[in-house]
C-alpha cells in the first residue's frame, strides 16, 4: 500500500489513486475530476502526449493542476539534454519548457489556463529554509540526500536568479 492510500485508509469518501505511464494514462475517457501533477512533468520525454492524456481522461468539468519548473533559457541548459541518452545513474531525464511553451501546448490540447502563478520566490525561499535546516543539524541529517541536497542548493539559487522558474498552472478541458 503506497503512503498516501494508507493515509486516506478507511475514510468514506477518499480520492483513487493509480500509478501508472502519464503518457498513457491507465482510466477510461472523461472519468477523472482531477489530474494533479506536481513537478514530474519536468521528467516527460513527451509533455504534448501527457497533456493529451489530461484532456482524454479529464471530465468535461474537470480540471489540471500542474506545477513544474521552467526556463526562458533553453540554451543554457542544453548540455542536460545530452545526459539522458546516458545509463540512469547519470541520465537527468530532464526535459525543460518554458511558461509560453505551456501555455501554447494546453491551447494545442484543448485545454483552457484559469490560473497561472509564478511561484519561483517562494519556492526559492522554501528550498532555502530546507538547506538551511540540513546546515544546521549537519550533513549527517540529510544521511544519504547529500547529492539531492546540492542539487536542491542549485536550483534554489537559479531560481533566485531567474534562470529557473516555478509555474502553476490550473486549466479545465475548453468546450
Amino acid at each position: 500500500m503506497h503512503a498516501a492510500e494508507r493515509q486516506w485508509n478507511g475514510e468514506p469518501r477518499r480520492p483513487v489513486f493509480i500509478q501508472g505511464d502519464a503518457h498513457r494514462l491507465p482510466v477510461a475517457d472523461g472519468s477523472v475530476d482531477v489530474v494533479f501533477n506536481l513537478e514530474s512533468a519536468l521528467h516527460y520525454a513527451d509533455k504534448d502526449a501527457f497533456l493529451s492524456e489530461c484532456r482524454r481522461v479529464l471530465k468535461p468539468t474537470g480540471t489540471l493542476c500542474l506545477g513544474d519548473i521552467t526556463t526562458t533559457r533553453s540554451r543554457l541548459f542544453a548540455p542536460l539534454t545530452l545526459l539522458n541518452g546516458l545509463p540512469s545513474q547519470f541520465n537527468t531525464n530532464i526535459y525543460l519548457w518554458s511558461c509560453a511553451d505551456y501555455k501554447a501546448a494546453f491551447e494545442r490540447h484543448g485545454f483552457e489556463m484559469t490560473v497561472h502563478e509564478d511561484a519561483s520566490a517562494p519556492v526559492a525561499r522554501s528550498l532555502a529554509g530546507g538547506i538551511a535546516e540540513v546546515k544546521q543539524r549537519g550533513w549527517r541529517a540529510s544521511k544519504g540526500f547529500r547529492g539531492r541536497t546540492a542539487l536542491l542548493a542549485l536550483i534554489e539559487h537559479l531560481l533566485r536568479k531567474r534562470h529557473l522558474a516555478y509555474d502553476l498552472f490550473r486549466a479545465t478541458p475548453r468546450a
